[in-house]
């Protein structure tokens, strides 16, 4: 049901167990369809009927000549039955043939019928098995007694006559349309061991699956804990009743079958323990230990009651038929590509990309039944392993089994009148504490420039905007991406409400808004934004948005200014006091910094109050995410001139090249100003980036003096670091703090001011063998002595890019690979310690199977699985 493995292990259990006594034809079918054609129809351990006996039946049926063809009305002469046992083997035999023939004429005439669909017909066809089928079983009950086909006298064993009464009354209620649901539960874990009488499962996957092919063909999955607790429930209501069971795991690389008798239950720390009472098959004996263990339970009727599986978002899902059409197996890389992720199995698919929301809660089921974890590809520019694993060195083929991508760049559920759409216009508020007003609600794969356009032809804009518009708008939620403006936090803190796909206790689809609060009684807004992708997989988010009634609503302009001298720090002070503080309007500004020059490109977008003029907002072209390249167009050929001249070049040289950078900036600004847009990257450069926040002490002229001491730590670092020359300008904006915890603007204070600031750099062309870039050392000492200093100055680093490139316990060590595991030690420990425990107890609550965890969070948090 599950993966090409798993299939092949549910179509033998079902081949050796079920197909002996129970629909044979119908079940055959279905199993091979499920198993990709390897059910082996076999009968060896597990007994026939599930009876102690079953032994007796096989006899019988062989010297009957059950073959097909064999008409089941003949005439025999009846063997002596022995008075003692009073059931009688020939009519079990019989009815056993008669539900076999009865399975291969509902099949013949459904097959039949489903070249001309008729409802009249469907039913008289069936009625005819069915009448056959009854003719059938009366006539065996005629001939050697109904007492001697259900009845339960003396002298046979419990188990045989329980099994087989059993048997004919399921057989008659599958003719009055009565039959039950009859599930099979899978559990499944990384080891086994025996031990004393007890059967250990350690690391149980946190999906059970649950399905059955009587009378309806139905499949689906539900959490490892709340299966347990209600085996538990069911083990105190029942006294501790035998569990029939049958497990298959791996032994010196071999798989093993053996049927158990299993009582009662203990949950031990992420695993279970079973008092083993019985055993049967492969010898009548265990091994000490197993691997890749598979338990099957079948007979909880009362359980499946319990758990009310009819009901929820994975009953009946056609996994396999879902995964077969949105499934791929690429190499994945990000858009540096610094990091690269393959299929664990080649050919299994383990990317999918879902367009409706029944795709992906089906995806989402699929994952909670095969203990997958769940994490989303986006435009693929996070640099650091929120979404695949560590770093450059890392050789493709060593990819995590257990991730599966999910891209949603495709994805649409958001109604209307008209069907699904992936943006639309909300009007919310009209109530006493709020006026009316719009927002806008968009899918999490949209990319920025998509919303953008959209807006932009509904005279309307957000309140912040970064400035590339190819990242998606979940990509920008889950990390601490910031716009350009002083009066507005991180783009993330513009979002009023958001969907969220979870996958416990069942898998649904929470909404997330100002009403929402945490276990603590914390609101839980801030938790949910820069979660990082830990938290499940955001589906739609609702934006603040603002009025721009006519192009002049927004207006841009930039100019090139230089600090220098004496006087250099206190100027650079003034001047962006000036624009941020003193403004008549309400300023978007973004600026680069050359750190050869002290030179300053200055972007700004104004609000005025009262515009200019009132030139129409010309219309833009809206361009889907789902129609554009992923990670947006990169600029081609760069990177063959800037390396050499980065790796040791002269300082004319590197002046020149960021020289013409900021030249190209001006140009694409001056386009998306003529265009009328608010993003104005239009294609960039593969490059690797460092970025950091550093809190402002005031937010006045005396404040901004940091940021010009922040700057100046690059300029430093390039007079005394001839071996890289930065041949790109710096960037830096200045944002105002928030509330999000994990975010790096995060203080408690809602009017602080943080300065961002990023360094960039060309890393090593990608390596033959991985097709991944790598950093040199002269990379990693010119990154790592620029973050230690920013963390000397209360720096924290942005989410989104690469960090860590020494261990803040042991500075004098040297710089690393970045992601060094003493830096996210620190920034657990010290830098953000009591956010960092105060969003891991909501996180557990949210997903304590782990479900969504990656590297980076695992790090984080100071766990090795994050898992309860």
């Amino acid at each position: 049901i599950v993966d090409a493995r798993f299939a092949g292990l549910i179509a033998e259990y079902w081949s050796r167990t079920v197909l002996n006594w129970w629909l044979p034809t119908l079940v055959l079918a279905l199993v091979c369809v499920v198993g990709d054609g390897r059910a082996e129809a076999r009968n060896d351990d597990v007994r026939d009927f599930r009876g102690a006996n079953s032994s007796a039946f096989a006899e019988s049926s062989s010297s009957r000549n059950l073959s097909e063809g064999r008409d089941g009305d003949q005439d025999e002469e009846e063997e002596g039955i022995d008075a003692s046992v009073g059931l009688s083997p020939r009519c079990v035999a019989e009815v056993k043939r008669a539900t076999g023939q009865l399975s291969k004429c509902l099949l013949r005439s459904s097959a039949k019928l489903d070249e001309h669909p008729q409802k009249k017909g469907q039913s008289r066809e069936a009625s005819r098995c069915r009448g056959r089928f009854v003719q059938r079983v009366e006539k065996a009950k005629t001939r050697y007694g109904a007492e001697r086909c259900a009845a339960a006298p003396n002298g046979v064993t419990e188990s045989l006559r329980d099994e087989t009464r059993d048997f004919v009354k399921r057989a008659e209620d599958l003719i009055e349309g009565e039959l039950s649901q009859d599930l099979l539960f899978v559990l499944r874990a990384d080891s086994a061991s025996f031990e004393d009488g007890l059967l250990t499962l350690d690391q149980l996957h946190p999906g059970t699956v649950f399905f059955s092919n009587r009378p309806d063909q139905t499949s689906g999955a539900l959490s490892t804990a709340a299966f347990l607790d209600a085996m538990i429930a069911r083990g105190q209501a029942d006294d501790g009743d035998l569990l029939k069971t049958s497990l298959s795991c791996l032994v010196d690389e071999n798989r093993i079958n053996v049927a158990l008798m299993l009582r009662q239950q203990t949950r031990r720390g992420g695993g279970v323990v079973f008092e083993s009472v019985g055993v049967a098959g492969a010898g009548g004996t265990l091994p000490q230990a197993c691997s890749d263990p598979v338990l099957f339970f079948e007979n909880l009727d009362s359980l499946s009651a319990s758990l009310d599986l009819g009901t929820g978002a994975c009953s009946s899902v056609d996994f396999a038929g879902i995964s077969a059409a949105i499934s791929s197996s690429p190499v994945w890389r990000n858009w540096s590509t610094n990091l690269a992720h393959g299929a664990p199995i080649p050919g299994e698919g383990y990317y999918f990309e879902p367009t409706t929301r029944d795709e992906l809660m089906a995806i989402a089921c699929q994952a909670k039944a095969s203990g997958k974890r769940l994490r989303v590809s986006g435009q693929r520019h996070s640099q650091p392993p929120l979404v695949v694993g560590a770093n450059s060195t890392a050789s493709t083929d060593l990819v995590d089994s257990d991730v599966w991508l999910v891209d949603l760049r495709c994805y649409s559920d958001l109604e209307t009148p008209g069907g699904s759409a992936r943006i639309q216009l909300k009007t919310v508020g009209a109530s006493a504490s709020q006026t009316e007003h719009r927002v806008v609600v968009a899918n999490a794969g949209v990319r920025e420039d998509e919303l953008s356009e959209f807006l932009q032809n509904n005279n309307l804009m957000l309140p912040t905007v970064t400035a590339g518009g190819f990242f998606s708008l979940g990509g920008v939620v889950a990390v601490d991406v910031h716009g350009a403006s002083a009066d507005q936090g991180i783009l993330a803190e513009t979002v009023r409400e958001m969907e969220v796909l979870r996958t416990y206790p069942d898998v649904q689809i929470d909404t997330i808004d100002s009403t929402s609060v945490t276990p603590a009684g914390d609101l839980a807004l801030p938790y949910e934004r820069v979660a990082l992708g830990s938290l499940g997989i955001m589906t739609s988010l609702t934006f603040e948005i603002e009025d721009r009634p006519f192009k002049e609503s927004l207006t841009s302009s930039h100019e090139t200014v230089q600090f220098s001298g004496p006087n250099a720090r206190d100027d650079f002070a003034s001047f962006y006091a000036n624009l941020l503080f003193d403004s008549p309007v309400v300023p978007r500004v973004e600026s680069f910094f050359d750190p050869y020059t002290d030179n300053f490109l200055v972007l700004k977008w104004d609000r005025p109050i009262t515009p200019p003029s009132e030139t129409p907002v010309p219309t833009a072209t809206e361009i889907s995410s789902c129609d554009a390249p992923i990670g947006g167009s990169v600029i081609p050929g760069v990177g063959a001139v800037e390396r050499p001249v980065q790796n040791g070049g002269t300082r004319i040289a590197a002046r020149s090249l960021i020289s013409s950078s900021l030249s190209a900036i001006q140009s694409q600004v001056d386009a998306a100003s003529a265009a009328g847009l608010t993003h104005w990257i239009s294609n960039a450069a593969r490059v690797v980036f460092m970025s950091y926040w550093i809190e402002l002490p005031s937010k006045d002229e005396a404040g901004l003096k940091t940021a010009w001491d922040a700057l100046q730590v690059i300029a430093n670092r390039v007079d005394t670091s001839p071996d890289f020359r930065p041949v790109l300008p710096s960037e830096f904006r200045f944002v105002q703090s928030g509330d999000t915890l994990l975010a790096g603007s995060y203080t408690g204070d809602s009017d602080s001011l943080f300065v961002s600031i990023e360094v960039l750099g060309f890393p090593n062309p990608p390596s033959p063998g991985t097709e991944l870039v790598t950093y040199g050392q002269n990379m990693l000492d010119y990154f790592g002595n620029i973050e230690a200093a920013w963390v000397a100055m209360g720096g924290a680093p942005h989410s989104g890019k690469i960090f860590g490139f020494f261990d803040p316990a042991n500075p004098g060590a040297g710089t690393t690979q970045p992601f060094n595991p003493g830096f996210v030690d620190w920034l657990r420990f010290v830098r953000k310690g009591p956010e960092v425990d105060r969003f891991n107890l909501y996180r557990n609550s949210i997903d304590p199977d782990g479900t969504f965890m990656n590297q980076m969070v695992e790090g984080l948090l100071g766990c090795d699985s994050c898992s309860n």
